[in-house]
């Protein structure tokens, strides 16, 4: 009895680790773990708060993108620019190859123009539901 509660007890533990785990999975006596994609903006580089209106810039759009499946995937994604009720502008496209349970952080200089008093730069990957988005506010220069 107590070899066999031994042996429960050391099967129960390998099933905590991630070999257990994909173990099981594979036996089907746990469910296949929920994939996953996260992107995030890089703070350490944020756009600048503030422009001159009628101003362009070009500026670093830093941003990160988490692969959380068992698989590598390609990300397409885009950046845009959304200026009052303006359709948004396309600045940026590209592709991005993430290896299974990675992160891979991007840096993207773009080009925005303060064609209003404030413009909305949003970051967004095909498949995900929601952009990530930054503010820049546009000045009226002093004169």
């Amino acid at each position: 009895m107590a070899a066999a509660a031994a042996a429960l007890l050391v099967a129960l533990t390998v099933a905590q680790t991630a070999a257990g785990a994909r173990f099981t999975t594979a036996l089907g006596l746990t469910p296949p773990p929920q994939s996953f994609t996260e992107i995030f903006v890089d703070s350490t580089a944020p756009l600048p708060g503030m422009l001159p209106l009628g101003a362009s810039a070009t500026v670093p759009v830093s941003f990160t993108l988490g692969n959380g499946s068992p698989d590598a995937a390609s990300y397409r994604w885009s950046i845009t620019q959304q200026a009052g009720s303006a359709p948004p502008a396309v600045l940026a496209t590209g592709t991005t190859d993430v290896a299974a349970g990675v992160r891979r952080a991007r840096t993207v200089p773009v080009t925005v123009t303060c064609s209003a008093p404030e413009i909305v730069v949003a970051i967004a990957v095909a498949g995900v539901d929601q952009p990530v988005t930054r503010h820049v506010t546009c000045q009226v220069p002093r004169r």
